[in-house]
């Protein structure tokens, strides 16, 4: 922590008062793993209740007459008494040698106000208050509320790519008849070209691996256009799935002979 430069999990807090304000700030730092603490209070009953009820917590139970000796031994002291006077000011804690010594925060919990303004003029003394309190846990909300919008913004962008992907996944049919027919077609006018050169001259294998490369080559060429369209098509994808379809004239001769296949089966 800022004010006592030491991790919370090392300091040694301490609570005046054992009413239900201290029993609510128990059950929140109990939740974070608190193991040591230090109750102060007028009478002995209630401190005990709450080590029954707190039984993972080593609860030290102090009365009133130490009040000095454990405030000087502790890090943090909140209050929550029903006291309507300060118990802890300026001039208290420079009576009791607490003045510019070690560091201390006072947190007060408490309404009427146990810890005196004034608290805040004491070298090495810091000291907080319901208002105070207040202004940090509506800080904390508005940060939290920065980061729920942040994670709903990179949820829906992550929706989004999924939607897209998942999308894209109905066009792999129709991707891979596109690269069967022009594979095909590849094929067809290779063999009619090489066919034609042996006529005339037999040609190396070297010359026949340079033409199977230039046909690949121009084939892959010209089909990255439609497919990169295809895969990244978001709205509108069945559209443009039915558009390559017609306008490359894809799943004829499939359809051709499923009806044909179907008629032999009549």
């Amino acid at each position: 922590m800022k004010d006592l430069n030491l991790p919370f999990s090392e300091a040694r807090l301490t609570a005046i008062g054992a009413g239900k304000m201290t029993r609510l700030l128990l059950t929140h730092l109990a939740s974070r793993g608190l193991e040591r603490f230090t109750i102060l209070n007028r009478s002995l009953a209630r401190p005990q209740e709450l080590q029954e009820q707190f039984p993972d917590v080593d609860i030290e139970v102090k009365l009133m007459d130490d009040l000095w000796d454990v405030v000087g031994q502790s890090d943090i002291v909140y209050t929550a008494t029903s006291c309507e006077n300060y118990i802890i000011d300026e001039r208290l804690l420079e009576e009791n040698g607490l003045a510019g010594g070690r560091p201390l925060m006072l947190v007060d919990i408490s309404v009427p106000r146990n810890v005196g303004t004034d608290c805040n003029e004491v070298p090495n003394v810091h000291a907080y208050n319901v208002d105070d309190l207040k202004a940090v846990v509506a800080k904390n909300t508005a940060m939290r509320q920065k980061e729920m919008i942040e994670a709903e913004n990179l949820l829906k962008e992550e929706t989004r790519a999924f939607v897209t992907w998942r999308d894209s996944l109905s066009a792999i049919p129709t991707i891979n008849q596109l690269q069967e027919k022009a594979n095909n077609l590849r094929k067809e006018e290779l063999e009619k070209c090489t066919r034609k050169l042996s006529q005339n001259d037999n040609l190396s294998e070297k010359e026949l691996e340079a033409v199977e490369r230039l046909s690949r080559g121009i084939v892959n060429k010209l089909l990255h256009g439609p497919m990169s369209h295809l895969r990244k098509a978001e709205e509108g994808s069945q559209s443009a799935i039915k558009e390559l379809n017609d306008m490359f004239q894809l799943g004829e001769e499939n359809n051709g002979r499923g009806r044909n296949g179907r008629n032999r089966r009549r």
